[in-house]
């Protein structure tokens, strides 16, 4: 029986990890997009970001990676991905969770709403 840290996870996403390099108008950069395996859950909630803020929650996401906070996730398969892509979402905040014997780690992004403009890819 697989770990319950890594069961439930059947979702398709697209992930444009934060890149520590930055554009020219000073913003992060992302690499380039990958596919992920998730469990992503679609709703409003509230939550308290880095620095003590009660920010808005668009979605969680149970994914098997750890993902930086300013990266850039998309629900769907990265061969469905529009051109320009829509409904873009950006993790603001990132957990992750052993399990009681430290051998599987359950990772959990909190997501928000992010503009329908991808951020330039690094190079």
């Amino acid at each position: 029986m697989p770990a319950l840290e890594t069961i439930g996870r059947h979702q398709n996403a697209v992930l444009w990890a934060v890149s520590t390099s930055y554009s020219d108008s000073g913003r992060h950069k992302v690499s380039a997009a990958a596919a992920v395996t998730v469990r992503w859950e679609s709703g409003t909630d509230e939550a308290l970001d880095a620095n003590g803020n009660t920010i808005a929650i668009d979605a969680k996401v149970v994914l098997n990676q750890s993902v930086a906070v300013g990266s850039i996730m998309w629900l769907g398969a990265l061969a469905d991905i529009a051109s320009p892509p829509v409904d873009l979402m950006e993790v603001v905040v990132a957990k992750s969770t052993p399990s009681l014997k430290n051998r599987h780690t359950r990772y959990t992004v909190l997501l928000k709403r992010y503009s329908n403009t991808l951020p330039e890819i690094a190079s």
